[in-house]
Parts: C-alpha cells; structure tokens; sequence
C-alpha cells in the first residue's frame, strides 16, 4: 500500500514555490541542524522590545573543511526567505548559522518534536523530491566497505524509521532494512538500493565538492584525472 505519494506541481513564476521552501527547511531540521525552544529570558533579551516572544531558534553547523556545505546550505534557506533574525559567525574551525523567529520555526517544532525528541510522522508527508534524501545523506550517511549506504536516523523510536523506510519506497523505490540501537535507530540500504539512491541524489551532490568526494570517491578520482 502506498503511503507516500509526493506532490504534482507546476512552477508558474521564476518564484520558489512554497511546498518547495519548507521542505529546504523541515529537510535541514530533520538531517543535522538543531531546533531549539529559547529561554523566556533569552526570547526577552533577543526581542527589540523587551518582550518574550516565544522563539525557536534554527541551528546549522559544519567543520570549517566542509565550508562549501556549508555555503550551499546557507544560500539555500537564505534564498527560501521565510525565516528572520539571521546570524553567522566561526569558531574553533566550525560553521555556525542561525535563524530566530515566532512562526515558521516554532510551527514546525511542534510538528517535529514530541517530548523534546525528534520524530518523522507529521512531516514526512511534506518531503516530495530528492532535495530531502540527499541533505539527510550528506548529514548523517555512511559508506561502509562494502559500498553500501548506512544512515544514522537521530531518533530512537521505530515508527518514525518504518515510516521513513516507507517513504523511500513509495517515492523512490529504494528498499532499505531498521537497524535499532541503543541511541538511534538507522537505515541500511544494500549495494542496489545504495546505487540508486546515490543516482537519484547525484544532481544535487555534485554541485558541493567535499560532499561529492565523501560519497562518490571513484567519481571523484576520475574527474580529478581528466583535469590534469
């Protein structure tokens, strides 16, 4: 039985549609950003007029060797223009962005978080192209040495995994196993499902070089040849 059937859209202007925005954003919460309900006193101090305002802060980061990750993560939610009280800044060689704002943020902090832990069930619904699988890849994927594909979910409850593990085959038709651990829980993917979900998130991978080269290492290692 499908579940999932993703989105039939037309894009009428050169604007980036608003199914597409917010899956930039809740993919990037679901991966390895962090979303976090600030302190009234931190809301208080952050406000202009010195009134709580109820904030959810949005956090990226990423080591300073994956600056162009992080650039292209940036200008991504930059570009979606739906999230204020914009701030970067560098420290012990890491990356650091954030968002701060009342509305967006906190709507989908409600969606995603149960009892302060991440969950997948009210959003997956939302996520309809390979934008999301490859954020979610680049994040928290491994290649282990037989070539296939492992992800670290961050949550510790099966039902988001089996509905995540549903999403791929009804969207992708990629088949993956539910590793459960003590901490997490994780897709495998084996050396056919690995191949085929690395091809439908190649277009995007590509265009970030450190990332390209984490996941197509023999790609990469080709095109460095043709170059010299």
């Amino acid at each position: 039985m499908v579940r999932f059937k993703g989105y039939s859209k037309t894009a009428t202007s050169d604007t980036t549609l608003r199914i597409d925005k917010r899956e930039r954003i809740i993919a990037c919460i679901l991966a390895g950003a962090t979303l976090e309900k600030l302190s009234p006193e931190m809301s208080v101090n952050s406000s202009q007029d010195g009134q709580p305002k109820n904030l959810v802060r949005l956090t990226i980061y990423e080591h300073m060797e994956n600056e162009d990750y992080f650039d292209w993560k940036l200008h991504m939610l930059q570009e979606a223009d739906w999230l204020s009280n914009f701030k970067t800044w560098g420290k012990d060689n890491v990356l650091y962005a954030t968002w701060q704002d009342t509305r967006k943020l906190r709507i989908y902090y409600k969606w995603i978080y149960k009892n302060h832990k991440k969950t997948y069930e009210q959003v997956l619904k939302y996520m309809h192209s390979p934008l999301f699988p490859a954020i979610l890849i680049m994040d928290n994927g491994a290649m282990n040495k037989s070539k296939e594909l492992l992800i670290d979910l961050g949550v510790n409850h099966g039902e988001s995994a089996r509905l995540l593990q549903q999403w791929f085959k009804d969207i992708f038709d990629v088949y993956t196993d539910v590793i459960k651990a003590s901490e997490s829980h994780y897709l495998s993917f084996d050396q056919l499902s690995t191949k085929k979900i690395l091809s439908v998130i190649k277009p995007i991978v590509q265009n970030i070089p450190s990332m390209y080269e984490k996941l197509y290492p023999h790609a990469s290692s080709k095109a460095i040849r043709k170059t010299n």
